[in-house]
C-alpha cells in the first residue's frame, strides 16, 4: 500500500469533499486494495451505456474498444490516456454485426444526472496530468462572441508558448534571458508561475507541459524550487525610472528606441510599448530635444534592465533644466 504525507492527505482530502459535496459525485470510498481492481469498471460503465441509449451489444462493444485503448501494451501510459480520452470526447464508431452500418456513439456528457451519477473512488497517488484544449472558431458561431467568452485561441496558443518558455528559461536560462522573457509577460502572469511552481516543490514534486510539437520536463523538485525563486518577486525588480537626456532615434519596425541621458554615460536602449500607436511622433516631436522620461525598468537577478517607454505622455519638455 502506498505511503502519503499528511499535506497529502488533506488534499486529497479536500479534492473528494469538491466532488462529493459540491459537484455531486458519489463517493464509493477508496477501491485502492479492492480485489480485482480496474481502471474501467465493466458493470458501473454497462449501466451507464445502456441507461444513455444504447444497447447491451453496443455497451459491450464499446467497452471492449474501450479496454483495447486503455490497456495497449505497445504504448506509454501517457498516449492510453490519450486514447482514451479522444473516445470518451469525440466517440467510439460501432459496428455490432457484419453488414451493419458503423455509428458513432457518445459516452458523454451525462444525459440525466440523477439516473447516471458522477462517480469517484479515491484520487491519484504520484503523477498525475490534465489536458488542455484550445477553443476552436465554429462556423456557426459569431466570431466577436466566441472570443469574447474563451478568448481568442491564437492569443492562448501564444500564452502556452510563452509559459512553456517561462519554464524552460527559468529551469536553465541566464539572467539576462530571463529578464528579456519577464519583461514580455505580464507581472501577475509571473507572479501566478511563481506560485504555481513554489506549490509544486512544497509537495517535493515536479511537472512539465506538452504543447504542438515541445515537451519540457523539470529534472526534480530542486530544479523546480530554484526556478520558483528565480521567478520570486524578491529576484524581480519591477519599478519606474526618470531620466533626463535626449532620444537619439526609434525604430518603428522593431519598435525600439535609444535614449542618451545627460547625467550618464551610455546609451539606453529599450522597447516601445504596445499602447503607442503612431511610434514616429518620438522621431517627429522629440528627437535630440532635451526631455525628461518616465521608463519602466525589469531587472531579474543581476541581469541587464529591460527599459519600456510605455506611453507617449510619460515624455515631458525639459528645456527648464
Amino acid at each position: 500500500m502506498s505511503t502519503i504525507g499528511k499535506n497529502e492527505r488533506e488534499t486529497q482530502d479536500r479534492v473528494i469533499a469538491l466532488f462529493h459535496n459540491e459537484l455531486d459525485y458519489r463517493y464509493l470510498g477508496d477501491w485502492s486494495e479492492r480485489s480485482g481492481n480496474s481502471n474501467i469498471d465493466e458493470a458501473l460503465l454497462g449501466g451507464y451505456l445502456m441507461k444513455a441509449g444504447n444497447s447491451m451489444a453496443q455497451a459491450n462493444r464499446a467497452i471492449h474498444l474501450l479496454r483495447i485503448e486503455a490497456d495497449n501494451p505497445n504504448r506509454r501510459l501517457y498516449d492510453n490516456n490519450r486514447a482514451v480520452y479522444s473516445m470518451l470526447r469525440y466517440g467510439v464508431q460501432l459496428k455490432t454485426a457484419a453488414g451493419q452500418l458503423t455509428a458513432t456513439r457518445y459516452m458523454g456528457p451525462i444525459p440525466d444526472k440523477q439516473k447516471n451519477q458522477l462517480i469517484i473512488t479515491g484520487t491519484a497517488i504520484g503523477s498525475f496530468g490534465f489536458e488542455y484544449e484550445l477553443p476552436s472558431a465554429n462556423a456557426g458561431a459569431d466570431p466577436t462572441q466566441l472570443e469574447m467568452n474563451y478568448g481568442a485561441p491564437q492569443n492562448t496558443e501564444v500564452a502556452m508558448q510563452k509559459l512553456e518558455e517561462l519554464f524552460r528559461v527559468a529551469s536553465a536560462g541566464n539572467d539576462d534571458d530571463l529578464s528579456e522573457l519577464v519583461d514580455e509577460i505580464h507581472p501577475r502572469a509571473v507572479k501566478k508561475v511563481a506560485e504555481f511552481l513554489t506549490y509544486i516543490s512544497d509537495q517535493e514534486a515536479w511537472c512539465g507541459l506538452d504543447f504542438n510539437d515541445s515537451t519540457f520536463r523539470f529534472d526534480g523538485s530542486n530544479q523546480v524550487r530554484n526556478s520558483a525563486q528565480r521567478l520570486n518577486a524578491d529576484n524581480i525588480r519591477d519599478t519606474t525610472e526618470e531620466f533626463t537626456g535626449r532620444f537619439e532615434g526609434a525604430l518603428p519596425t522593431s519598435r525600439t528606441f535609444e535614449f542618451k541621458p545627460v547625467d550618464q554615460k551610455g546609451i539606453i536602449r529599450g522597447k516601445i510599448g504596445p499602447d503607442i500607436e503612431d511610434t514616429h511622433v518620438i522621431n517627429r516631436n522629440h528627437l535630440e530635444k532635451l526631455v525628461k522620461v518616465t521608463l519602466n525598468v525589469i531587472q531579474v537577478g543581476q541581469g541587464r534592465p529591460r527599459y519600456t517607454l510605455a506611453k507617449l505622455e510619460d515624455i515631458k519638455n525639459a528645456d527648464g533644466v
